[in-house]
């Protein structure tokens, strides 16, 4: 369901009065939209999409799977479910 306008103009304002004086803030919102998740699904099916997954750790193991003492590539999956 796309945001109203009124919505995203709210969230503009506070996102303007968040901002840090000295620095940058970055703010954006994805909503999940069923059709274009398909869409994706497919994709990577098809071979025409990739993932770039380095390691997939359960939930038990998040904390070090996402401060690893090496250097990794990839995406860092959590599974929350066996």
């Amino acid at each position: 369901m796309p945001i109203s306008g009124e919505k995203l103009q709210d969230r503009a304002r506070d996102t303007a009065l968040a901002r840090p004086t000295d620095g940058l803030a970055v703010d954006f919102v994805v909503e999940a939209d069923r059709a274009e998740l398909g869409e994706i699904v497919q994709r990577v099916r098809d071979g025409r999409l990739r993932t770039n997954i380095g390691d997939v750790a359960s939930l038990d193991d998040a904390i070090g799977a996402l401060h690893p003492t090496t250097r990794r590539s990839g995406k860092t999956v959590i599974r929350v479910r066996p």
